[in-house]
């Protein structure tokens, strides 16, 4: 697989971009979900319970843009329960 690398910027053939200390990049749809929901459900699936972060969002009523507080992070994981 070729890559180019050009001012830190790295370019791959499926359309995502890494930047140096940066998320994926790339047109996959909405922005992704707050770090913290994400590894929530990234335990959850450890667990062998199925967890998207954008469903969850969706089924607790929050906007695509909340930033999820402590409390929100303990209500998503009763939820999930």
């Amino acid at each position: 697989m070729s890559s180019q690398v050009a001012a830190g910027v790295e370019s791959r053939p499926d359309g995502i971009h890494l930047s140096e200390g940066s998320a994926l990049t790339g047109s996959q749809g909405p922005s992704p979900a707050p770090s913290a929901l994400q590894s929530l459900c990234l335990m959850a699936r450890l667990h062998h319970i199925a967890a998207e972060p954008v469903h969850l969002v969706h089924q607790l009523g929050w906007p695509p843009s909340h930033t999820p507080s402590t409390d929100d992070l303990l209500l998503a994981a009763k939820h999930l329960a």
